[in-house]
């Protein structure tokens, strides 16, 4: 099991990562075509608001930080691509449970 993050270690990780993801999940949002299995998360990212979009990367974000933890720079390619996508998924998902 990873350790757990100190909160600020979290916070700051969380808010690095989740500039990353709104950067991606925009360039989903703005591609014609995506792979197969990520046509289901273009499509929902598509119906939300900017505003939106961003709560979601803040979610990821800070999911993407816990879930790499103890050292985001051992996971490899495979890896970063599995958690990344887990990470926007989560996200849409509390999202839809905060409404």
């Amino acid at each position: 099991m990873a350790r757990r993050l100190p909160s600020d270690a979290r916070e700051t990780l969380g808010d690095f990562f989740a500039n990353i993801l709104f950067n991606v999940m925009t360039g989903m949002t703005k591609a014609e075509s995506v792979e197969e299995e990520h046509g289901k998360l273009q499509a929902r990212l598509r119906e939300l608001t900017e505003e939106r979009m961003r709560r979601v990367a803040d979610l990821a974000g800070r999911y993407y930080a816990e879930h790499a933890n103890p050292s985001p720079k051992r996971l490899s390619s495979e890896q970063v691509a599995r958690l990344k996508t887990r990470a926007i998924e989560f996200a849409l998902d509390e999202l839809e449970n905060e409404t």
